[in-house]
């Protein structure tokens, strides 16, 4: 079986050398980040400000803002989903 030699010692002062299984896994988490990202790009691109839905009722345009009124678990777990596409994008820069 082939084993994977180490880093030299002449090369040391590179820092650990990466072996391919390291790599595998830079490589997958990386085209991880790449496909949730280009899902969230998508699904911003398709969203239609002027279709209909139905949380409209429950909307209320606040200072000039325009808010949907959630209950209180429903804003919790959009607060979450928010916070949780934020840091995935933060995460590729």
């Amino acid at each position: 079986m082939y084993k994977e030699r180490g880093q030299l010692s002449h090369r040391q002062h590179l820092g650990i050398l990466e072996k391919k299984k390291d790599y595998k896994r830079r490589s997958a988490d990386f085209k991880n980040k790449n496909n949730i990202i280009k899902k969230l790009g998508l699904k911003a691109e398709l969203r239609n400000p002027d279709e209909f839905y139905h949380k409209m009722h429950a909307a209320r345009n606040v200072d000039g803002e325009h808010r949907v009124m959630l209950k209180g678990n429903q804003q919790k777990s959009r607060k979450l989903n928010e916070d949780r596409n934020i840091a995935i994008v933060n995460m590729k820069r």
